[in-house]
């Protein structure tokens, strides 16, 4: 039943002024309680159009702030707690998702820079990483730190390339078997051959992950490097500002050691 300031109208609850009480008793009686139309059923319920929005608002106003209560509980959740992949019959004998003590091996093809006047020289590669430092494992998410050597013969130079480096950068954990890293940094180049020359270079990598064991430190990688910088020596006629650099692709497995 309604009081001298409230109504309940077809399951809404509207607040009146007391002057108009009767008023909207009367048309809510001849609508049977219906809505009829919006205009129709809002004053039927005691709701002006400025109530009616302030009402509305505010209800759009507590959902959305609902939603995103729980949107940041979820997302919290999601991150806050380290977890481990590893098995729970194993984990007495695991070292701990911060365990640097691994090593990835590999084998590519790539394109090489040779100096003097950067030809393209396709190559066979080999590639080996080894992490430094690991930050805490979330569910999602880690902080790496590696270094990554690189060993290459271009088939047109017949010279070896050599790259070796600390990168930083992150992995993503997309479920329990993919996932995904990406890697910045910084490398020592290298010619050797007929022509020797050694240099400094910037890049990058990354790759896709799949975690098919167990241990979640046994990992195969389709990744790829890409390196520009330059040679520590005089290449006369060559207008690139880069002289130097190594793209690569290939198969990697990482393995606890």
């Amino acid at each position: 039943m309604a009081n001298e300031s409230e109504l309940l109208v077809d399951g809404d609850q509207a607040v009146l002024a007391h002057d108009s009480l009767d008023e909207v008793k009367r048309m809510a009686n001849e609508s049977g309680g219906e809505r009829v139309g919006w205009r129709t059923s809002r004053v039927a319920n005691g709701c002006g159009p400025n109530f009616c929005n302030a009402a509305l608002g505010a209800s759009w106003y507590r959902s959305t702030m609902r939603w995103a209560g729980l949107l940041c509980v979820a997302a919290t959740a999601s991150v806050a707690g380290p977890t481990s992949p590893v098995r729970a019959d194993v984990r007495d004998t695991y070292d701990g998702d911060r365990d640097t003590s691994r090593l990835q091996v590999g084998a590519a093809v790539g394109v090489f820079a040779s100096y003097p006047m950067s030809i393209e020289d396709p190559a066979g590669a080999a590639f080996a990483v080894r992490p430094l430092w690991l930050g805490e494992r979330y569910r999602f998410f880690q902080w790496v730190i590696d270094a990554q050597a690189v060993l290459g013969f271009g088939t047109e130079s017949k010279h070896a390339h050599v790259s070796l480096g600390p990168r930083a950068g992150f992995d993503l954990f997309l479920g329990s078997v993919f996932g995904f890293e990406l890697r910045i940094g910084a490398s020592g180049l290298a010619q050797v051959g007929r022509h020797t020359v050694g240099g400094f270079g910037i890049g990058g990598g990354a790759a896709y992950v799949f975690r098919f064991w167990d241990d979640d430190r046994r990992r195969v990688k389709l990744a790829i490097s890409m390196l520009a910088g330059g040679y520590f020596a005089d290449d006369p006629g060559n207008d690139l500002g880069a002289n130097a650099g190594q793209m690569t692709i290939g198969l990697g497995y990482e393995m606890p050691y």
